[in-house]
C-alpha cells in the first residue's frame, strides 16, 4: 500500500509542475517543445519507478547507438506489459523521445497532455486508415530526428512474459527512411502494477534488455517481409 500512495503522489506532484511547463512548451517550435518535455518526463521517470520501489536491472544499454542531435531517429520495438512501460523506458533515453501508443491513453488525464506535446502519437488500432497516418507521421518524426518508440502486440500483456501477436506494419515507420530498429525486452515489469489483478503496486526486480540495432536500409521486398519475424525472435531471445 505504501508505494501505491507514494506512486500516486509522485503523479500527482509532476502533474501540478507541468502546467505551467506546457503552457511555455507550446509557444516554442517543434523541436524545442520535443526537448522541453524530454527534460521534464526524465527526472519524473525516474522518480516514478523509485516510488514503486522496484529494481529496475537494464542489460546491453551499450547497443542503444550515440547520434548526433536531431540526426535520423530509430525506432524501438519491443514487447508491452504495463502502463510502466514508458517512464521504464523513459528513465535511460539520453534524447527526445515519442511513443505510439493507443488512442484510449488520450483520455488520461495528464497522460493526453504529455502525449500531445512529445512527439508521441495515439493509434486507433481498429481504423485502418488512420493507423496507416499514424505510421506515416512516424516515418516523419523520426526523419525529424525524434526516436520513436513501438509496441507491435498493440496490448499489454500484463500477466505474463509471453509476446502476444507481432503486427508486422509496425516496422514499416522504419523501411520507409531507412531507420534502425533496436529490439527490447522486459522481464516481469507487468508484476509490478497489473500482475496482482489491481492498480496496486509491489515492488519487484524487473529486467530491460537492448538487443543490437537491426538495420533496414536498402532490404530487398523478401528482407522486408521477413524483417517482422527476424525483430520478433530476436525480441523473444533477448536475455
Amino acid at each position: 500500500m505504501f508505494e501505491t500512495v507514494r506512486t500516486v503522489l509522485c503523479l500527482a506532484k509532476y502533474y501540478f509542475k507541468s502546467r505551467p511547463m506546457l503552457r511555455k512548451a507550446w509557444k516554442k517550435s517543434e523541436q524545442e517543445r520535443w526537448q522541453d518535455l524530454y527534460e521534464f518526463q526524465i527526472p519524473l521517470s525516474r522518480d516514478l519507478m523509485a516510488a514503486t520501489g522496484s529494481r529496475i536491472v537494464y542489460h546491453g544499454l551499450e547497443n542503444i547507438p550515440e547520434k548526433e542531435p536531431w540526426e535520423l531517429g530509430y525506432l524501438m520495438v519491443g514487447n508491452h506489459q504495463s502502463y510502466l512501460d514508458i517512464p521504464t523506458l523513459m528513465c535511460i533515453f539520453d534524447r527526445p523521445t515519442g511513443f505510439v501508443a493507443k488512442s484510449e491513453l488520450g483520455k488520461t488525464i495528464f497522460v493526453k497532455d504529455i502525449i500531445g506535446a512529445n512527439g508521441s502519437l495515439l493509434m486507433v488500432q481498429q481504423d485502418i486508415r488512420q493507423s496507416v497516418k499514424v505510421i506515416r507521421q512516424t516515418s516523419e518524426h523520426l526523419k525529424k530526428g525524434l526516436n520513436m518508440v513501438i509496441f507491435p502486440e498493440g496490448a499489454r500483456s500484463m500477466t505474463t512474459n509471453e509476446m502476444g501477436e507481432f503486427k508486422r506494419g509496425a516496422l514499416k515507420a522504419a523501411i520507409s527512411v531507412g531507420a534502425e530498429i533496436i529490439p527490447f525486452r522486459f522481464d516481469n515489469l507487468y508484476a509490478v502494477l497489473e500482475g496482482n489483478g489491481k492498480l496496486k503496486v509491489t515492488p519487484r526486480q524487473v529486467d530491460v534488455y537492448f538487443g543490437v540495432p537491426i538495420p533496414t536500409a536498402g532490404l530487398s521486398k523478401e528482407e522486408q517481409w521477413a524483417l517482422a519475424d527476424k525483430v520478433k525472435e530476436t525480441i523473444i531471445n533477448l536475455k
